[in-house]
């Protein structure tokens, strides 16, 4: 399989299917109602692609003031404790978001907080990542926050993969307010025949549903230690 004419076609693709509603075009971003039932709400749903027929859902980080919604809400393992990152795992759609909301001693801006929350987390590197989309949204509201997405090929553009690699995608997102915070980082990989198609509607599904129609649970400061912290 080659991935160079595949990697431009879901760049091009991602650049209106993930982006459109959320980044500033006309057309409404479309999401699924959702019923609060708990730490994690399910509500039935049309199936959401790329993840596959699970019903969407919700989950509540208090500690973060984050109401987060998630396909196919029932298919994610959260750890919202353990450490200083919101982690959420899903298996059967290889992927992973974390999630953070912290407070500095100085006033920040996306740049700074990016690089701390860099620090003693893995997070994908842009270097030698097709970047398909950077725009800049309004989450949390009044954060400056600028989401990116981007895939990285397992082989040079114009090469064929090699069995068992697998094409991977990312969405990050980092962003400032004052003195606080904001970082979402969403990681997925896909192989195999139609690994583009995939890849597209998982960014697009996480871009849109859930980064996009994040709200906030108050507007007190999270209660959480300050810096960089345990990862």
């Amino acid at each position: 399989m080659r991935w160079g004419g595949g990697l431009r076609s879901l760049g091009r693709a991602l650049a209106g299917l993930v982006l459109g509603g959320l980044l500033g075009c006309d057309a409404p971003m479309v999401v699924a109602p959702i019923t609060p039932v708990g730490p994690v709400a399910l509500a039935p749903v049309a199936a959401v692609k790329g993840f596959g027929d699970g019903r969407a859902g919700e989950f509540v980080s208090l500690r973060f003031g984050l109401k987060l919604p998630l396909p196919d809400g029932g298919g994610w393992r959260i750890d919202d404790h353990a450490g200083s990152w919101l982690v959420a795992k899903h298996g059967s759609a290889a992927s992973e978001l974390v999630v953070r909301v912290w407070r500095e001693e100085v006033v920040m801006n996306r740049a700074r907080c990016e690089e701390r929350a860099r620090i003693g987390r893995k997070i994908p590197e842009r270097e030698g990542v097709d970047s398909v989309e950077k725009r800049a949204v309004d989450v949390p509201q009044g954060f400056d926050t600028v989401v990116e997405v981007g895939v990285n090929a397992p082989a040079p553009a114009g090469k064929k993969a090699r069995a068992g690699e697998d094409l991977r995608g990312f969405a990050l997102a980092f962003g400032g307010k004052g003195k606080r915070c904001f970082a979402w980082i969403y990681t997925t990989s896909a192989g195999g025949p139609g690994a583009e198609a995939v890849l597209g509607d998982r960014l697009a599904t996480m871009v849109q549903g859930s980064l996009g129609a994040m709200t906030t649970v108050n507007e007190l400061d999270p209660q959480i230690e300050r810096g960089p912290g345990r990862n």
